[in-house]
């Protein structure tokens, strides 16, 4: 019901005031007062009644009292205001200048009219306008239920619009478009979306403004306490200014699409077994003909290209969780194959899968040992990891930040230069790192280490892209940062080599090198091991050290020179360049 509703009916007798733009406003209830300041018992969306009793009270003047009173009504968000009393006299100047001032429609309620029979008036067409609502809403869910059975997400987002005329697009956690009916919002505003929906995955509403425009966006819940695996239903406008049958209209929009989900995600369980089994036996290197079946059925076909990624989490977030939204397309109608294996071994035919399927690793080849807790990997000890085989190129035709950057998610260039992140394929790396980057803030203080395998067109080479994925994920775990992805061609550097290194060897090696500069550094509060550094990062170049490091030569030169007698190496030789730049590396 619309105020104009009111003002129409010529039994009431109403005439409006002020603010007749406003005649339009949805009003939800009634409510009669004549309380100076009623802010408590607002709700919003109601028209107040009221017989002005409260301007006599002396204490302030009548602009005062109609001041507090209308701005109680404005920030509450009701509808109107009706007003009058026994006299039929005009209403008060102060009243009219209050209700133009807040936006607040006023109308003037002749004294023929009792306040009981105006607010009987209106709830009895309330209720009966709300159980016309109430059919309407069981006929709409029946056919938006029928058009999801028929034509999944988008055939329920399509009819969404056609019901209520509200324009939706559904979003994941990455920002990648879902489905949209009408233009759905820019890349910009994507990304904005699900950064700030992810910042509040508390709420089931919330307001994001993207340039001047506001979105309206209703969480769909994915699985139970992982914010990465949400939707969102978007609107836009302003959820707060909306009439009360439109807010519903938008949360019930929102619990339609996740039951749709819901639907697709049961009827995926037998192919995602499928997926488990085909990456268990192929990490296994098991029989051929049975991966050869599974490929088949997981709707794989190794000749138009594949990829294997292993990702590993240290924190609170479920693994094979996050590969899937790293590597799954919102809109795939096929599951990504993914098997998650527990963290005492890796692929070989000893170790198991969170599955409990026979899996595992050749021997000595566990992710994190001991030793490596005791060397600044303790945060991966007892790591699970997930791999993923996916199709190449992955989809990247809904993420709104894939572009060809570079950067790691931490803010570090790729280790082998932009040349080497293109060459890993069509944007493999870089759509990885886009959707990384996207779910930090819901990833918390958790450490995410991800590894991607090059580009295979055989069925042969399954077993060994796995393996490569999870080498090249086992160097992304050694690097500093918070989210981390290492490339099958970073394998071919020095770091693989150490990757391998037992942890008290190469422990043992750094310490017999670098021990003598460090207590050196202790006493003296002098910086040989970062003079040692620079100096090879500069290729052993005098003056660029020198420059890199603000020092004159000389004083360099007399560095080196320390660094040589406390060590017993010369660094004018190659060899002892290498040794130093290795131990320097096994940090």
């Amino acid at each position: 019901m619309r105020l104009r509703d009111l003002v129409e009916a010529p039994e009431l007798g109403l005439t409006s005031v002020i603010g007749a733009p406003g005649l339009d406003r949805e009003l939800g209830s009634v409510m009669v007062t004549d309380l100076p300041d009623p802010s408590r018992y607002l709700r919003g969306g109601e028209l107040v009644v009221s017989g002005l009793v409260w301007l006599s009270d002396p204490r302030k003047s009548a602009a005062e009292h109609c001041e507090v009173f209308v701005g109680a009504l404005a920030n509450a968000g009701c509808a109107g205001l009706a007003a009058g009393d026994t006299t039929d006299a005009p209403l008060p100047t102060g009243l009219l200048d209050a209700c133009a001032r807040h936006g607040v429609p006023l109308l003037h309620v002749p004294a023929r009219l009792a306040f009981a029979d105006l607010t009987e008036w209106i709830s009895r067409r309330i209720s009966a306008q709300r159980a016309g609502d109430a059919g309407e809403l069981l006929a709409r869910h029946r056919r938006l239920v029928a058009a999801g059975a028929q034509q999944g997400v988008a055939g329920i987002v399509r009819l969404i619009g056609q019901e209520t005329g509200m324009a939706c697009g559904v979003l994941t956690a990455t920002g990648e478009l879902v489905a949209a009916d009408g233009a759905p919002p820019g890349p910009g505003a994507r990304a904005a979306i699900a950064q700030e929906s992810l910042r509040t995955a508390g709420l089931p509403e919330r307001l994001v403004e993207y340039r001047g425009k506001a979105y309206s966006v209703y969480t769909v819940h994915g699985r139970r306490g992982t914010a990465i695996t949400d939707w969102y239903a978007v609107f836009e406008g302003d959820w707060r200014t909306w009439p009360r049958q439109r807010r519903e209209a938008a949360r019930g929009a929102a619990r339609l699409v996740g039951a749709e989900r819901a639907r697709l995600v049961e009827a995926q369980r037998p192919l995602r077994r499928v997926g488990r089994e085909l990456v268990t036996l192929a990490a296994a290197a098991g029989p051929t003909a049975q991966i050869g079946a599974r490929l088949t059925l997981a709707g794989l076909d190794p000749a138009a290209g594949l990829r294997a990624i292993a990702v590993a989490t240290a924190g609170n977030v479920r693994v094979g969780r996050l590969a899937r939204v790293l590597a799954e397309p919102a809109s795939a109608g096929t599951p990504v194959p993914i098997a998650v294996f527990q963290p005492e071994a890796g692929p070989g035919p000893d170790a198991r899968t969170s599955a409990g399927t026979g899996v595992g690793t050749r021997s000595g080849t566990g992710l994190i040992t001991g030793d490596a807790v005791a060397d600044g990997m303790d945060a991966w000890h007892e790591a699970a990891y997930a791999v993923v085989l996916c199709p190449d190129p992955l989809d990247s035709s809904g993420t709104p930040s894939a572009t060809g950057d570079t950067s790691s998610p931490n803010g570090t260039s790729h280790p082998n230069g932009p040349a080497a992140a293109n060459a890993s394929g069509p944007d493999a790396a870089t759509i990885l790192r886009s959707r990384l980057t996207a779910l930090a803030p819901g990833l918390g203080r958790d450490r995410v280490a991800v590894g991607l395998s090059d580009r295979f067109a055989d069925e042969a080479d399954l077993t060994g892209a796995i393996e490569e994925a999870r080498l090249a994920m086992r160097l992304a775990m050694r690097r500093s940062g918070r989210l981390e992805i290492a490339e099958h061609d970073e394998l071919a550097s020095h770091l693989v080599l150490l990757a391998h290194v037992p942890d008290e060897l190469r422990r043992g090696y750094r310490d017999r090198l670098l021990g003598p500069l460090r207590a050196y550094d202790a006493r003296h509060h002098s910086q040989l091991e970062q003079t040692l550094d620079s100096f090879l990062s500069c290729s052993a170049s005098w003056s660029r050290c020198s420059q890199e490091l603000h020092i004159h030569v000389n004083t360099l030169r007399y560095r080196i020179e320390k660094i040589n007698q406390l060590t017993g190496r010369n660094l004018a030789r190659l060899d002892h360049q290498v040794d130093f730049y290795l131990a320097l590396r096994a940090r």
